[in-house]
């Protein structure tokens, strides 16, 4: 599933996520930037949809050349036992940090987290 650009299959973060279908899906988010969950027609809203829940095992990544770049938090939630993100730079939005785990086994490779807060990454 390809995010945003000119090539996308869906418009947003969030729109992706719903189109997942199984475990191990690759969603590749387009250069430029990205609010996480954001639906189709609310790009410029950023009000309540700086957060995306992640409920399945996906491989989320960005264009690896870099230019990227989430705003708000991807919440790792019950189902979502595995995966990676990478090539991402993530901004918390005023979230609580830029990636927060409660369940499964991630991998972050290169990325960059931008948090105002004392974490970027909170393992609950």
């Amino acid at each position: 599933i390809v995010v945003g650009g000119p090539d996308g299959t869906a418009f947003t973060l969030k729109e992706a996520m719903e189109m997942a279908l199984g475990d191990g899906q690759v969603i590749s988010v387009s250069k430029g930037e990205h609010i996480v969950g954001s639906n189709p027609g609310q790009l410029d809203d950023t009000s309540g949809l700086t957060s995306l829940q992640i409920t399945r095992p996906v491989r989320l990544t960005g264009d690896p050349a870099g230019g990227t770049v989430l705003r708000g938090m991807l919440e790792l939630v019950d189902g979502a036992t595995s995966g990676s993100i990478s090539h991402l730079t993530i901004h918390d939005a005023g979230q609580r940090a830029c990636v927060r785990a409660s369940v499964g086994c991630w991998t972050l490779d290169r990325c960059i987290l931008l948090s105002g807060h004392a974490a970027a990454v909170r393992a609950e």
